[in-house]
């Protein structure tokens, strides 16, 4: 298993146990699929208050986030802010910056805890 993936697998696993994060989560159904350079493509199914990681495209994804595999790996662990990632190019997002952002403030969620 990549790194990117390891990352999401702890990132749906946490994500599936921690109060806030299933809170967060309720009402939302979105598809995340991660488009990288350098690894194989993964996505995220948000559905019914749950996160599943799923290997592969997704046939018609809600957002896409596309980056290098370094890039991405740092975007989530935190060591890269996702914001400056996107205004220097080094992530590229295709569908609903809204739905992007619930993403990334479910992932700081996880991060805390």
């Amino acid at each position: 298993m990549g790194r990117v993936k390891d990352t999401l697998a702890q990132f749906v696993e946490r994500a599936n146990t921690v109060p806030k994060t299933k809170e967060m989560m309720a009402d939302w159904n979105c598809t995340i699929q991660f488009d990288m350079e350098g690894d194989a493509p993964l996505y995220l199914c948000f559905e019914n208050g749950t996160v599943s990681l799923h290997d592969g495209m997704h046939q018609s994804p809600k957002v896409v986030l596309k980056a290098k595999e370094d890039a991405l790996y740092k975007i989530l662990s935190g060591e890269l802010n996702a914001t400056k990632a996107y205004f220097t190019r080094q992530l590229q997002i295709s569908g609903p910056l809204s739905d992007a952002m619930k993403f990334g403030q479910i992932g700081e969620a996880v991060r805390q805890g």
